[in-house]
């Protein structure tokens, strides 16, 4: 169903992907070695990541980087996917290489499939390292990252040698927020699904409130279903804005000193100094000192992992409609 809140599995429940998804799927066969899915916040990166990974045949492995895996985790999943006997598998305590090379020799060119959800979240794992040794030991494997794009080139693509790797072979799905038509047809057919309807008038409106954004039309719809159009905007901007919240909290949970210069610079951004050096001359003038460059740059590339900033041509901006109505 449209307006269900988990992420979509199912390529029915999808909207609007028909063509990303039969691509990607041609590109994820050949195998690519690394397939980055990236997008901003709440425009369904996991919900697509998961349609194309249940199309696929086995061996396959999901990683939820949010659980923040170790090495021995990850790499005990992929072996697992193998006929391989369990006490084996579970027997490799220091990962030697040359132990692993030989247990999965016999597999070395069998197609795997590996999906990581929210790489960027993983810091119990040196993930460069990680993912030249699993390409070595498979030679077909598929890794695909699912991430905000800069927190994928400078955290896991930052090394020289990854780069040499994987600079002609890699490819990127872009998952972007829906058009105006294609967000109240969205609408539409998730109150046809229930058999209720919603004016044109109401869709557009709300289709331009979300910017197309999918996760927040899928939440508007599904609180609409239950509640009159007056409070479900309401209980909608009360949600939204929890989720906001919680967001910028477990962004802020590690950076409680550095806190108030990110939110200056979201504030800035906001107001509309989208220049490094407008940008810069705010924050400073907030915090009543200087800040140097490096450090400033240091700030803005964290937010810019988190998503909640994207540069484009030179210009800061704020890609999310509800981060800045309620940050």
């Amino acid at each position: 169903m449209l307006f269900d809140l988990a992420p979509k599995e199912k390529a029915e429940e999808l909207w609007a992907y028909d063509s990303l998804l039969k691509r990607s799927k041609e590109m994820i066969q050949i195998p690519t070695p690394l397939i980055i899915v990236t997008g901003q916040r709440w425009i369904g990166k996991t919900s697509f990541a998961k349609v194309l990974f249940n199309q696929l045949p086995g061996p396959k492995v999901w990683v939820e980087g949010k659980q923040n895996p170790t090495k021995r985790q990850i790499l005990v999943s992929v072996l697992s996917t193998l006929p391989l006997e369990q006490e084996a598998i579970l027997s490799l305590q220091h990962l030697k290489a040359s132990k692993l090379e030989r247990l999965v020799e016999p597999y070395s060119n069998q197609k795997i499939w590996l999906f990581v959800d929210d790489a960027h979240l993983i810091t119990n794992v040196r993930m460069q390292e990680l993912l030249e040794l699993l390409y070595d030991l498979f030679f077909k494997l598929c890794v695909v990252l699912i991430a905000p794009k800069s927190s994928i080139k400078r955290r896991i693509l930052k090394k020289a040698r990854f780069y040499s790797m994987f600079g002609r072979i890699k490819d990127t799905i872009q998952i972007k927020p829906f058009d105006l038509n294609i967000s109240t047809n969205f609408l539409k057919k998730g109150f046809e699904e229930h058999k209720k309807k919603i004016s044109n008038e109401e869709a557009e409106i709300m289709a331009k409130e979300t910017e197309g954004v999918p996760g927040w039309l899928c939440l508007y719809g599904n609180l609409r279903l239950n509640h009159s159009r007056k409070e479900a905007l309401h209980l909608f901007y009360k949600r939204a804005e929890r989720k906001v919240r919680a967001a910028l909290l477990d962004f802020f949970a590690t950076r409680e000193t550095a806190r108030r210069r990110y939110e200056f610079i979201l504030q800035g951004v906001r107001e509309g100094y989208s220049s490094w050096s407008y940008l810069k001359s705010y924050v400073e003038n907030k915090l009543g000192k200087t800040l140097t460059d490096s450090k400033f740059n240091h700030y803005l590339q964290a937010l810019e992992d988190a998503a909640f900033l994207v540069k484009e041509s030179g210009e800061y901006s704020i890609p999310d409609p509800m981060i800045r109505r309620f940050f």
